[in-house]
């Protein structure tokens, strides 16, 4: 007697290149495709959430009120050309009168050029000259055509926001003559006036 047929369906065979594919972990070239797309346009939206959060944290942008009476102009002799160059390649890192540019207000930009002020306040602040002493001043004074002969100051990246900002070589002269001088002029000193106090005549 014939056995009955066999209706049970095989499993298909895989082909060779499915076979290599699966050993592998490689996915056919259109699904790796969206896969990529997939990962891409996950980075870009974590990185926009990152750049809106940033906007949060705002460092301080604050320019002190300026005394008159203790900036570097009230206390040496500074020579137009040489206080017009202080003014507009120093002020905006090194003085209370910072300019801040409206991209000072986008991080992290914000927060790059908040810390180079920050920190050029603390090694040098033109509007705060009284507050070093003699010794101190003289050293800054070298300092300051030392940086200037180097082209280190103002800084590269500042030179490149700000074109304007670069010292001629005319300018770096300047500002060295002025230091050299300045370094040897007697620095004055603040004295009261003594005060008589006048008697009137005895008169019998």
């Amino acid at each position: 007697m014939p056995s009955p047929p066999n209706y049970k369906h095989s499993k298909p065979s895989k082909s060779r290149a499915g076979m290599l594919l699966a050993t592998s972990g490689c996915m056919p070239f259109p699904l790796q495709g969206v896969t990529m797309t997939s990962w891409w346009n996950r980075i870009v939206l974590g990185l926009l959430v990152l750049f809106a959060l940033s906007q949060f944290l705002r460092p301080s942008r604050v320019n002190p009120p300026v005394v008159a009476a203790h900036t570097i102009e009230a206390n040496l002799a500074v020579p137009p050309e040489v206080a017009a160059t202080l003014q507009r390649s120093c002020n905006d890192c090194h003085s209370h009168q910072s300019v801040w540019p409206w991209y000072s207000n986008v991080a992290p930009v914000s927060w790059l050029l908040a810390y180079d002020v920050r920190h050029g306040r603390a090694a040098l602040n033109l509007s705060e000259w009284s507050a070093y002493p003699a010794s101190e001043q003289k050293d800054l004074l070298t300092e300051i055509c030392t940086e200037v002969s180097d082209s280190d100051m103002p800084g590269i990246p500042y030179v490149w926001i700000h074109p304007q900002t670069k010292l001629s070589d005319a300018e770096m002269k300047s500002v060295c003559r002025w230091t050299a001088a300045a370094s040897q002029a007697k620095q004055p000193t603040s004295q009261q006036p003594a005060t008589t106090e006048q008697h009137a005549p005895d008169t019998d």
